[in-house]
């Protein structure tokens, strides 16, 4: 190598990036001469670098562990992963090993050069298949160098800084130092990565990922692994890494803000929320979205803490949702009564609902077309948006629920996580710029067993997912579940009964089974009618006279959320 390393000029994206010109240092990483200053553990306590001679003693995998052993081997000192056939999902080794501050060293190569590995750190195991949720150290081509978070917030620092220094097809030193927050990653001493994340994990374990896809081998030759670093990475001083880190670190919007205010000034204008998510005054609210949005209303549990949080109030729930709805068609539009309501000849006696609060919950099956579609999901959810905003000033965006593989049928997820993320930040993005609040259902219960298939959420995901709802728009509750899905103190449950009955109810009105027989134009034959009278129409009045029955349940839930309180 020479004795001098130049590093090209800034580029505009990568304006944060110092760029360095040094004199490469001749020694190993054990003789660099400057210590980190910041060398603190995440307790911010000062400790002793200490060299972890258990990592890998390059002999066997007896302290590590994986699902599918017969990918992982040792070999001349050497972790081989290997497939000679087409490797189902992403299969990752693990150690033993947990770090919190650390520097790793590890020599990789990959063959072809044209498939995709990584180095996990700080990272779990998210199921009994050894999936990983957290940081990864990128490896494959066009990807060298980045930093991703696995089944998480997907790409972190992606640039290209490392396309020059990968020896393709070739050995190549990986270099990782993470203390605190900040994390730094080098390739063949060029910097690639350099953020100070504070939203990532602190502690957890290291595993080696085989990629899902076609035959492959990657190696993984550890070299070093050292606890509590003091030192810097091989080729750059503390000072060097100090410049590298971005000037100003920009947080995220946070989830929900404060106050609700109004897309689009309706016309008669509400008040807004006062007090974060108050809810000032009876209200109906309306909940439309797809599958898991529908399936809400067969557990009770959102509906249940929202009128336990306002028991002075009578709160209406209405829940509209249709399992196949996505932002670009509506199913049935007319369900939500007057936005949009087809003509061939119905006599539907049912009024527009006035909704004061407009619960929107999509996204998860619109995320699985992919990047190439995320410009047209964020255009048609904002024309969404727009449309609701002419019936109430009062929405609130919910992020989509991530998937996952409860089953353990080796399903590859990571992709689709990864996607999913990608649209819940896109509906973030719109509702921080409509000012709407904007629940974070995606980051919420990443990682947890919330879904019976992988998809739709379960008994227990409808109630985390309500408890998430309800916590992120500040409406905190001592209400608690058992493991028999009953809600506690008794109260509550007495509650969530009540909720049950009058969604039933509120199906009968809203969903019934042939609406072509109930108002559409089979009404108008004989048959339809049988033999009543042919300007009676029986089975329109009989939906009709359920109004007053969710009437009283409205009342009956208000009473009983008045004696969770006083409980």
């Amino acid at each position: 190598m020479s004795s001098k390393k130049t590093v090209a000029a800034p580029r505009n994206d990568d304006c944060w990036f110092k760029f360095l010109t040094m004199a490469k240092m001749k020694k190993r990483f054990t003789h660099t001469l400057c210590l980190f200053a910041l060398a603190t553990s995440s307790t911010g306590q000062a400790t002793t670098p200490r060299v972890d001679d258990t990592f890998f003693t390059g002999n066997d995998l007896n302290a590590w562990s994986t699902s599918q052993p017969k990918y992982w081997s040792v070999k001349g000192g050497t972790i081989v992963g290997h497939s000679a056939a087409k490797v189902p999902k992403n299969e990752f080794l693990w150690s033993d090993v947990t770090v919190k501050d650390f520097y790793l060293s590890v020599d990789v190569k990959l063959t072809p050069d044209n498939r995709n590995a990584g180095i996990q750190f700080r990272s779990k195991k998210t199921n009994a298949a050894g999936q990983a949720l957290g940081y990864q150290a990128d490896v494959g081509a066009g990807v060298w160098g980045k930093l991703y978070h696995e089944h998480g917030r997907g790409k972190l620092d992606w640039n290209n800084r490392a396309a020059k220094a990968v020896n393709r097809g070739e050995w190549n030193r990986y270099e990782i130092l993470a203390v605190g927050h900040r994390i730094w990653s080098a390739i063949n001493g060029t910097l690639c990565v350099a953020i100070d994340d504070p939203k990532g994990e602190l502690a957890g374990d290291i595993a080696f990922q085989l990629h899902a896809g076609p035959a492959q081998t990657v190696l993984y030759r550890p070299v070093k692994l050292i606890h509590n670093p003091k030192l810097a990475l091989d080729d750059f001083t503390e000072k060097q890494l100090l410049a590298a880190l971005p000037k100003k670190t920009v947080a995220a919007p946070p989830p929900t803000p404060a106050l609700v205010r109004p897309l689009a000034k309706p016309a008669k204008p509400s008040p807004g929320f006062r007090n974060g998510f108050q809810i000032d005054g009876d209200a109906n609210i309306v909940i439309v979205g797809s599958t898991n949005a529908a399936e809400s209303q067969r557990h009770g549990y959102l509906e249940t803490l929202l009128t336990a949080a306002n028991p002075t109030q009578r709160l209406a729930v209405r829940n509209m949702a249709w399992p196949a709805d996505t932002v670009y068609r509506q199913q049935r539009p007319r369900n939500f009564f007057g936005i949009v309501k087809p003509s061939y000849g119905e006599a539907d006696r049912r009024k527009p609902l006035p909704a004061n609060i407009v619960f929107l919950w999509l996204g998860q099956a619109e995320s699985l077309d992919g990047p190439a579609k995320l410009d047209d999901f964020a255009r048609a959810y904002e024309q969404t948006i727009e449309q609701l905003s002419s019936r109430t000033s009062r929405l609130v965006l919910v992020t989509p629920v991530p998937f996952a593989d409860p089953l353990g049928l080796g399903l590859d997820v990571e992709d689709r996580c990864a996607h999913l993320q990608q649209y819940a930040a896109a509906i973030r993005r719109l509702g921080h710029a409509s000012k709407l609040p904007v629940v974070d259902l995606t980051a919420a219960l990443l990682g947890q067993a919330a879904t019976r298939d992988g998809v739709t959420l379960s008994r227990s995901g409808q109630w985390l997912a309500a408890k998430a709802i309800t916590t992120q728009l500040g409406l905190n509750s001592s209400i608690s579940i058992t493991t028999t899905g009953e809600l506690f103190p008794v109260p509550a449950e007495e509650l969530r009964q009540a909720v049950l009955q009058k969604n039933r109810l509120w199906q009968q009105f809203w969903l019934p089974t042939n609406w072509a027989f109930l108002y559409g134009n089979r009404q108008q034959t004989a048959s339809s009618r049988d033999h009543r009278d042919a300007g009676f129409r029986w089975f329109p009045e009989e939906v009709q006279s359920i109004v007053p029955q969710l009437e009283q349940m409205d009342s009956l839930i208000q009473g009983k959320a008045r004696q969770v309180i006083r409980k």
